[in-house]
Order: structure tokens, then C-alpha cells, then sequence
């Protein structure tokens, strides 16, 4: 992903993982600036308070991993469940992270693995 270098790239990468399932609310990437983009029908439900706190929590868990690699493993994603939306937080290159906002019922496994090969197109 760290090859994205204009914002019609990341344009594109956001408006791909939108289009996986219509239960995905919310999609960024974070590498130190925020790139971000919702369901239409979404999008009044956020305030920005909430979007930072998201990336603010995200970048926790994030951190949090990095510590832990010493078990010689990545992870693949984080997910925390908030009442009526799951977060998934996704590494990528150079401390790079995708967030992603789901309703409860979806499929975490399918839709991270959709993402992670996405990500892999994008990181040619």
C-alpha cells in the first residue's frame, strides 16, 4: 500500500472496500495523514469526535501488536466489537493501517480477506 501515492489511488482502495458488501459503514487508511470515506447512507451517523476516537483506538491496538511481535508473527487484523458495529483494524506496510467500520452481521473472515488481497493488488 505504501506505493499509493495520490489521492485517486487511495480514492479507489477506499470506494473498492465499500463496494464489498453494503454492511460496511466506514473505510480509512491512516499513514500519518487520514484518508477516509463512508456509505452514502452513512455518513450523517459520524461525528468527527467519534472518527478520531475510532483512530485513536485503532492506533492502540496497533502499537499493541507491534509489541507483541516478538512472538515472530504479524497479525493479519484486530476486531473490537461497539454495540452495533464491529472495528477491524488492519496493518499494512511502514505502520500503515486500514480501519473499517462493519455492522454486527457480517462475515469478519471474508470481508478481511477480500481486503488483505485488495491491499496486495494496490501494494504492486
Amino acid at each position: 500500500m505504501s506505493k499509493l501515492v495520490n489521492n485517486v489511488d487511495y480514492g479507489k482502495f477506499l470506494d473498492g472496500v465499500l463496494g464489498f458488501d453494503d454492511r460496511i459503514r466506514f473505510v480509512a487508511i491512516y499513514d500519518g495523514q487520514l484518508k477516509a470515506k463512508f456509505q452514502r447512507r452513512i455518513h450523517d451517523d459520524f461525528k468527527e469526535g467519534e472518527i478520531k476516537f475510532s483512530l485513536s483506538e485503532a492506533l492502540k491496538i496497533r502499537n499493541y501488536d507491534k509489541k507483541m511481535s516478538f512472538y515472530r508473527f504479524q497479525p493479519k487484523f484486530a476486531m473490537t466489537h461497539y454495540g452495533k458495529i464491529n472495528q477491524i483494524t488492519i496493518p499494512l506496510e511502514n505502520g500503515e493501517i486500514v480501519l473499517v467500520t462493519t455492522e454486527m452481521d457480517v462475515e469478519i473472515h471474508k470481508i478481511v480477506g477480500k481486503i488483505i488481497e485488495y491491499r496486495n493488488i494496490f501494494s504492486q
